[in-house]
């Protein structure tokens, strides 16, 4: 008997020992498969974020914003990757930001969240997005995207094409300021003197002596009739270039031609007139006919409360015609005086109204106050991330 309850006792202790090993066993099996299934869904998740990282970075690569620009962290505790991007002045956070949505519309990921702070001086004056995206399938996997504007620039991020007129009016060392200049400027030239109104000696021949000078792509400037009138132009070689609602093809493409003649580096022509022919469809085919016989471009530089139209442009795309339109002039007010002073404040205010688009047109009616402080703002310039372009790339 005293054998059997030894035995009994120890029995029990040996079951339950073994009982406690089993259990102890199952439970680090549960654990493993547990653990190994966390680790293959972190392995997913990793490779989701990785795969979603690839694409808003190629975006940022296709927006110019370099390697340098850009960081990636990953919070353990709170598994979550945050991705911040230092964006440059300059460009337009609404078209990266457009591009961000092309490029993760079909990842893993879908916007869950976008704000555009702006921040004021008490604040620090920081502008910044943020942006969280969610996993499609799994809403606690996110990616955080901060986007900083900064006052960074990126050399190039504008072009710029700078158009200048008037250089026949210039005195010689500012003319040839601007013809040695730098960086690569455009010109708007008329076969004609500019500063002479006398209908009796001046032919159309008679074209300024500097404008032989420019070598680089112009702009012919060419009337066209702005309303109906019984008066003649007192200017003689103006009147003869006029393009006019009464001319016919023979006649529009003789003055076209006249015009190219003069200047071989035409790439185009200008005009800040022209509403009676370029409103109207018909009277305005013929007048873009002749440009694309030669290849040539239009620049409409009438000004949006002229009571332009869009005919001119309609019918230039139909015709297969380059047609742009001015995006800058100054001064602000034709015709304005301006002192080097005034003159520094609108060129510097139309750089900065220029970084924020990716290119531009800007038509300068020079005088000789304006030369010197054009000189003096090209390092300004640069430093807002301007190009400038030949007027041909438009």
């Amino acid at each position: 008997m005293e054998n059997k309850k030894r035995n009994l006792l120890i029995f029990i202790p040996t079951i339950i020992f073994i009982a406690a090993f089993a259990v102890a066993g199952i439970l680090l099996i549960v654990r493993a498969v547990k653990s190994e299934n966390t680790e293959k869904a972190a392995a997913v998740q990793s490779r989701n974020e990785m795969l979603f990282e690839q694409r808003l970075r190629g975006a940022a690569r296709r927006f110019g914003i370099p390697d340098d620009n850009w960081r990636s962290d990953i919070d353990l505790e709170e598994r979550r990757r945050t991705i911040t991007i230092r964006f440059p002045r300059g460009r337009l956070i609404e078209e990266f930001v457009a591009e961000i949505f092309e490029a993760t519309q079909n990842s893993e990921f879908k916007v869950a969240e976008a704000r555009h702070i702006r921040r004021g001086r008490t604040q620090g004056r920081r502008e910044l997005v943020l942006m969280t995206f969610e996993n499609k399938r799994r809403a606690n996997e996110k990616v955080f995207l901060e986007i900083i504007i900064t006052n960074e620039v990126l050399a190039g991020t504008t072009s710029a094409a700078f158009l200048i007129k008037n250089l026949d009016r210039l005195s010689p060392e500012n003319a040839n300021a601007l013809l040695t200049f730098p960086e690569p400027l455009n010109y708007i030239l008329t076969p004609w003197q500019t500063t002479s109104d006398d209908n009796r000696t001046r032919t159309v021949d008679n074209t300024p002596q500097i404008f032989r000078k420019v070598l680089s792509p112009v702009l012919i400037e060419i009337p066209i009739e702005e309303k109906e009138t019984n008066e003649p132009s007192t200017h003689f070689a103006r009147r003869r270039y006029t393009i006019r609602q009464t001319d016919d093809r023979r006649r529009v493409n003789s003055k076209i031609n006249t015009a190219v003649n003069f200047f071989p580096n035409a790439v185009g022509f200008y005009s800040r007139t022209g509403n009676l022919v370029l409103n109207s469809r018909n009277s305005s085919r013929d007048f873009f006919q002749a440009l694309r016989r030669r290849n040539l471009a239009f620049f409409d530089g009438r000004p949006p409360q002229s009571g332009r139209n869009s005919a001119a442009e309609e019918v230039a795309r139909e015709l297969g015609v380059a047609f742009d339109t001015i995006t800058i002039s100054l001064p602000q007010v034709l015709g304005q005086n301006l002192s080097e002073n005034q003159w520094e404040t609108q060129l510097r205010a139309a750089v900065d109204r220029a970084a924020r688009s990716r290119s531009t047109v800007i038509l300068i009616a020079a005088d000789d106050n304006f030369v010197p402080v054009f000189v003096r703002t090209l390092p300004y310039i640069q430093r807002r991330g301007i190009e400038f372009v030949p007027i041909s790339n438009f």
